[in-house]
């Protein structure tokens, strides 16, 4: 996928709105496919998902109990100060039991296939016009194709030609390396096009690593996704997003001649984000700090799986940007209490 184009988010930063509505529209329309199945062939649709697990709902009471506390403790520590993450962590902490030995296992319709590991590591991005634009940049016809196809830095290739023997060479390191080079007036030029083209939008999407695929509620996937992967903007302003989704989950079902506000309206939607919401708050505080590790901060969960410890030792972890940690968690805490989520 990389050699295509595709890359990964960094893990460490939060994902902007363009990337995080590639994200929604895309689990929308695997949703749809879900939702379509049910109501046309609603049997070969639970013969096709009756074997499908779910590593969350599926565990223990004991080993539910622990995960809890050891999310609501770590949680606890981060946001110590601030009165109103504080509250809100604790106000979840007194619903928590319930909330995943009753709600979560006895789960509202309508119910999907879900990715079900939804953090940004499971996202490749392609950003076509930015991809493009390198292949005629390092073309070996880099003079010919940039009259033809780049007139805006056409001049300044024609001056460095005459300044430099070897032009090309030039440009090429341009391309390559402008991210961490010096900025001078090649640069300019070459970065000023990659702005003009919208070149930070990214244009296509492939999520991976489906082994946690279960069969659950389509918030299960929103809420892991927008509370894990995104900044406060995003969530404050979740409405949009889930519109956003509904709306792709709508056209798609039309696709398939069924109809959205028989299987899915929009009001339904807000009613089982109201109430399932907090599975991705209590992701977040378990995902988030692995993905603010650093290199060797961060354990090998294949090999604990191996040695048959618990998995939740894995998450039990000190990390260098524990601020970092505190501040994304107060602000998930704040923006959830702020909606009555928590």
């Amino acid at each position: 996928m990389k050699e295509i184009g595709y890359e990964l988010w960094d893990r460490k930063i939060p994902m902007t709105p363009d990337h995080a509505e590639l994200v929604l529209k895309e689990y929308a329309k695997f949703h749809a496919v879900s939702l379509a199945m049910r109501e046309k062939r609603p049997v070969h649709f639970e013969e096709l998902t009756k074997d499908l697990g779910n590593v969350f709902q599926d565990a223990p009471p004991e080993k539910s109990l622990k995960m809890i506390m050891s999310a609501v403790e770590g949680g606890l520590e981060a946001v110590k100060g601030n009165q109103v993450a504080t509250e809100a962590l604790e106000r979840y902490a007194l619903v928590a039991e319930k909330f995943w030995l009753e709600d979560m296992k006895n789960l509202d319709e309508p119910l999907v296939v879900l990715h079900g590991d939804c953090w940004c590591n499971n996202f490749l991005f392609k950003n076509e016009v930015f991809y493009n634009l390198l292949k005629i940049i390092v073309s070996d016809r880099l003079c010919e194709i940039a009259l033809g196809a780049l007139p805006c830095v056409c001049r300044k290739l024609q001056v460095a030609q005459n300044e430099h023997p070897q032009p090309e060479n030039r440009i090429l390191k341009i391309a390559r390396y402008s991210y961490v080079s010096t900025i001078n007036r090649y640069t300019k030029f070459v970065l000023a096009h990659f702005k003009d083209q919208d070149s930070n939008k990214p244009t296509k999407l492939c999520v991976i690593d489906w082994q946690l695929c279960s069969k659950g509620s389509p918030v299960q996937d929103l809420a892991y996704f927008l509370f894990t992967c995104c900044p406060k903007e995003i969530l404050t302003d979740y409405r949009k997003y889930l519109k956003i989704y509904h709306d792709c989950v709508c056209q798609n079902l039309k696709n398939f001649n069924c109809d959205p506000e028989e299987i899915l309206p929009f009001s339904s939607l807000e009613r089982l984000w109201q109430k399932y919401a907090k599975f991705g708050i209590h992701m977040a505080l378990m995902i988030i700090k692995l993905m603010l590790g650093e290199t060797g901060e961060v354990p090998n969960f294949a090999e604990i799986v191996d040695s048959g410890k618990d998995i939740m030792t894995g998450l039990n972890i000190e990390i260098r940007r524990s601020d970092d940690y505190s501040r994304r968690i107060s602000d998930i805490l704040s923006v959830s209490s702020e909606n009555d989520l928590i």
